[in-house]
């Protein structure tokens, strides 16, 4: 009776301890899918859905603060497959990390809670790691973007908006002849399969004329979220007027932020990358796939991108009261807020360095001066006690 009470006590006190998430995904797994292809095809895939519906490839992004205790709240409906969620790259203890062996598996018609604490901002990915060559090719994974508490991609490098591309590929012959899991089959099941040569290449689940364009303002820093979940390595090629650098690596910031105008990413590798159009340019990003044994391209796609002006201008805070006017400025930019300092206030241009300002205090008020600053855009950013508590982008006129 003491072992029950002592078991009883301590499962309560873990489940107490995680019954005060910040965020929480009710994740259903399926094995009914129905992708359709640009080619009018379709792909009978496995598949994630947040609450009943269609399994799509890839599964929904999950976005998360910084900070945050976050639960999926999992259910396998996938028709007798034991399933599991692996959190690629975050920091999940090993009960929570969904590899079999180290962690459970959800079987037919169970449901189970993951529970990890979103300590480092950056680009995740979850997949299924049961049979995961075959699970993971028929469409069990999808993104999990960890946001900064600001918009910082990096210490000092700022931006207003994020794109996210989930890179993979399909041999359809899998899913045509994909193997069917027995409502008693292990999670270490062996299986037949074919060889692996894929027909169809993805951004987002999508290909060739079904690819979203990205469309950002022309005077904006934007950051671009590349993950490769395929089994093909890719190499993006980008336009020399994105003027893009370098930022950060499988979820961390790298120590020198190079320009670059290429970028291999192997399989389930992450890297984020700042881009900074010159001007109002339109074009492609392309993404090369190379075949996992010659080397050789296969197949590219392209990601066009553009621009709009009617966007608005992102702005990021986690204190209310913060106003800044005019904007775009000629000269002087305002900002006014309602509670009281002190604040440290930075004025940061697209290579991340932060510029001399003449500035004055009124009340309640700062007034920077920029005049001597050249036409283009910058971002404010405002401390208080070494915390950034509010980020806007500037246009100097």
């Amino acid at each position: 009776m003491k072992y029950s009470i002592l078991f009883f006590l301590v499962s309560y006190m873990g489940l107490s301890g995680w019954a005060q998430a910040d965020t929480s995904f009710n994740i259903w797994m399926w094995t009914t899918g129905k992708h359709y292809l640009h080619d009018g095809q379709t792909l009978k895939n496995y598949g994630f859905t947040l609450g009943i519906g269609t399994p799509t490839i890839p599964g929904p992004v999950l976005r998360v603060k910084q900070g945050q205790k976050v639960q999926l709240d999992v259910r396998n409906q996938s028709q007798g497959a034991p399933h599991t969620i692996h959190l690629h790259g975050l920091d999940a203890d090993q009960n929570n990390d969904g590899v079999p062996l180290t962690s459970w598996d959800i079987k037919h018609k169970e449901t189970k809670a993951y529970e990890f604490v979103a300590e480092h901002p950056g680009t995740y990915l979850y997949h299924c790691h049961v049979a995961s060559v075959i699970h993971v090719q028929l469409g069990m994974y999808g993104s999990i973007i960890v946001e900064p508490t600001a918009n910082e991609a990096a210490p000092g490098y700022f931006y207003g908006r994020d794109f996210n591309l989930l890179i993979s590929e399909a041999d359809k012959s899998w899913f045509d002849n994909k193997p069917i899991h027995s409502t008693g089959d292990s999670v270490h099941a062996l299986f037949s399969i074919p060889a692996y040569e894929p027909d169809y290449f993805f951004v987002n689940g999508q290909g060739q004329q079904q690819i979203d364009s990205l469309i950002m303002r022309p005077d904006e820093n934007v950051f671009l979220r590349l993950s490769n979940v395929g089994y093909f390595e890719n190499l993006v090629k980008f336009p020399s007027s994105l003027s893009v650098r370098l930022i950060s690596s499988d979820g961390r910031p790298l120590p020198n932020k190079t320009i670059i105008d290429s970028l291999y990413i192997g399989a389930g590798e992450r890297y984020g990358v700042m881009l900074s159009p010159i001007g109002k340019s339109t074009g492609s990003i392309e993404i090369q796939y190379l075949h996992m044994f010659t080397g050789n391209r296969v197949q590219s796609e392209f990601v066009p991108y553009g621009w709009d002006e009617s966007l608005g201008i992102e702005t990021t805070s986690i204190y209310d009261g913060f106003q800044v006017y005019p904007n775009p400025v000629i000269d002087k930019v305002h900002i006014s807020y309602k509670t009281d300092g002190p604040y440290q206030v930075n004025i940061i241009d697209l290579a991340g360095k932060i510029l001399n300002s003449d500035f004055s205090i009124e009340k309640n008020e700062i007034i920077m001066d920029l005049s001597s600053h050249k036409p283009g855009v910058y971002s404010l950013q405002i401390m208080q006690n070494d915390k950034v508590v509010y980020t806007n982008s500037i246009i100097k006129m």
